[in-house]
């Protein structure tokens, strides 16, 4: 009698050990996905979910009308520039072709000034050799 309950108690602990092993790895589970370490925290978790999910609803909400508001915003300025670009900006009228050809004169200039400076020291060369006789 004494073996048949031993038996019979032995049976039942594995048995609830199992249960408890099942419902501690659902437990696991549970706190990683919902990021709590308690029980008292998963229940006002749960019991406060249809407010946090309204909240965050909002939350988007204002995030959609800010993304939509800085889109119209970005799309007026580019707008803007295109105009600049194409009709000048400030007070003089400077349009894409007239920066270009300014360049240009600028790029040409550059270059003639560079011709210049190597005649000079050429020409300084040439003066310093004849002062010491050498030419």
């Amino acid at each position: 009698e004494y073996e048949h309950l031993s038996c019979q108690l032995t049976s039942e602990i594995k048995e609830k050990t199992k249960i408890f092993n099942v419902i501690d790895e659902a437990f696991k589970h549970i706190k990683q996905a919902t990021g709590v370490n308690t029980l008292l925290e998963m229940i006002n978790k749960f019991a406060h979910g249809k407010e946090h999910r309204e909240r965050i609803l909002l939350e988007k909400k204002d995030a959609g009308d800010k993304l939509a508001l800085s889109k119209k915003s970005l799309e007026s300025a580019r707008e803007n520039f295109g105009k600049i670009k194409e009709n000048g900006f400030g007070d003089t009228d400077l349009s894409r072709d007239m920066i270009n050809s300014i360049k240009c004169e600028i790029e040409e200039v550059r270059e003639e000034v560079k011709l210049v400076k190597a005649t000079n020291e050429r020409c300084g060369s040439v003066l310093v050799g004849l002062r010491q006789g050498g030419m």
